[in-house]
């Protein structure tokens, strides 16, 4: 789904990898460090993944990790910007997907 759509500046962390990814590793992402908040977010309005990527990011060693509820039908509903993979993208809050 996050080429379909996603919040400008989201970076993709499916639940698969969260999981599976070293705290370690998860730490050193450059992408991830990049802001200070990160919000975490699924594709759909009831989607437990989220909260599942946001826990492992507090393990390895993250603040500010909050989970969109909602999803991004929530973000949408709100009339807030998405785009589709390949549009620009500058400096923007470090969003996380799970899907």
């Amino acid at each position: 789904m996050y080429r379909k759509r996603h919040i400008p500046g989201a970076v993709s962390v499916p639940a698969s990898r969260a999981r599976g990814e070293d705290k370690r590793r998860l730490r050193a992402r450059k992408e991830l460090r990049r802001y200070p908040v990160k919000i975490v977010y699924a594709d759909r309005v009831v989607c437990s993944l989220a909260t599942v990527v946001a826990e492992r990011l507090v393990a390895a060693g993250y603040d500010s990790v909050y989970v969109l509820q909602g999803g991004i039908e929530a973000w949408e509903e709100l009339g807030l910007p998405v785009e589709q993979f390949g549009g620009e993208g500058g400096p923007q809050p470090s969003w996380c997907y799970a899907r």
